[in-house]
């Protein structure tokens, strides 16, 4: 049977040549002149964080109080080496992005060596400013039913449920809820590069960080030297119109790798990827074919590792698209 899910990660070379940063709206000098204060990070000696204050709304920073976020930074091991800044973001949306600088520099030595790799909790996230919208037991009973389940009552359910999660957000959050976004988020980001004291940024970023990555890029495109997108999503619509095909590819990859497995033993995304590809003049195609999983950088293939060192430290993006075998798929315990 033809195999597998196809998984990637596009490498944007460059900008387009004519590309400008969008004017968007000042900084204020509390903003633009703080200090960030860093300090070791609890659990994770190799990491130093810090917080940096940023307007609620960055189209009105008079408006409403500041938030506080939290932020993150492993230097890179070798300075005479280094090479400038690795800013990484986690998916989700609403995964916590704080640590996970250290684990990425340990993964990836040589990358770790050349770059002071920081990372952040988004706006609404972990340890900035999190929204708050249910109890733990509304959060448990929210996930407890069987969403196969098709029938009227049932899918009211899910829309019920929805609508309290909803209620739930405004009621506790409300004030903070309308400023959770992408677009505002971005700009919590160039603040952080700006305070880092540097021009150029690269990126790296998972899944939603995809998404993430992709606005600052179209918001700052100058103040991008190089970018990694693991997994696209198809950032060119709505969220509504990506998370649509999200079903699509678990069926795919439901009968063409896991029912094949099961007989043996007894993309995600991959169109958003395309459309990234073509649409990010220059880059790069990484197609993992034959497995994978949602995230292809630092997960065991040397292919893919290989192609994005490469890039991240000496800027060599393949001359042409590439794919990359998959690594075997696991046997089952207990048997050969």
């Amino acid at each position: 049977m033809a195999a597998a899910a196809l998984l990637t990660a596009a490498l944007p070379t460059a900008p387009p040549a004519r590309a400008a940063d969008r004017p968007g709206p000042p900084v204020p000098a509390r903003y633009a002149h703080q200090q960030l204060n860093w300090q070791p990070c609890a659990g994770k000696p190799s990491l130093e964080c810090a917080r940096m204050t940023v307007p609620r709304d960055w189209h009105h920073p008079d408006t409403g109080a500041d938030l506080t976020l939290a932020v993150s930074r492993h230097r890179a091991s070798d300075p005479g080496r280094r090479r400038g800044v690795l800013m990484m973001a986690a998916g989700g949306p609403g995964a916590s992005g704080l640590t996970r600088p250290a684990d990425f520099a340990e993964r990836s030595p040589a990358v770790g060596a050349a770059y002071d790799v920081v990372g952040f909790d988004q706006r609404g996230v972990g340890s900035s400013a999190p929204a708050r919208c249910q109890t733990d037991a509304e959060f448990q009973d929210f996930y407890a039913h069987d969403f196969r389940d098709r029938s009227p009552a049932a899918l009211r359910g899910v829309l019920d449920r929805s609508r309290r999660l909803v209620a739930g957000c405004l009621r506790r959050s409300g004030d903070l809820v309308p400023w959770l976004t992408t677009e505002q988020a971005v700009r919590d980001m160039d603040l952080f590069r700006a305070l880092l004291g540097v021009r150029k940024i690269s990126y790296y970023g998972p899944s939603y960080a995809t998404w993430l990555g992709a606005y600052y890029a179209t918001e700052f495109p100058q103040r991008v030297e190089r970018a990694v997108l693991d997994s696209n999503l198809d950032f060119s619509g709505t969220w509504q119109h990506a998370e649509a095909g999200q079903p699509r590819s678990f069926q795919r990859r439901f009968e063409q790798d896991f029912l094949p497995w099961i007989a043996r033993h007894g993309a995600t995304y991959y169109e958003g990827a395309l459309a990234a590809h073509r649409a990010l003049r220059g880059s790069r195609l990484v197609t993992v074919r034959g497995g994978g999983d949602h995230g292809q950088y630092q997960n065991g293939n040397a292919c893919v590792d290989g192609l994005v060192n490469a890039y991240l430290l000496d800027g060599a993006a393949p001359e042409h698209d590439v794919t990359c075998a998959a690594g075997p798929l696991p046997a089952p315990s207990g048997r050969g």
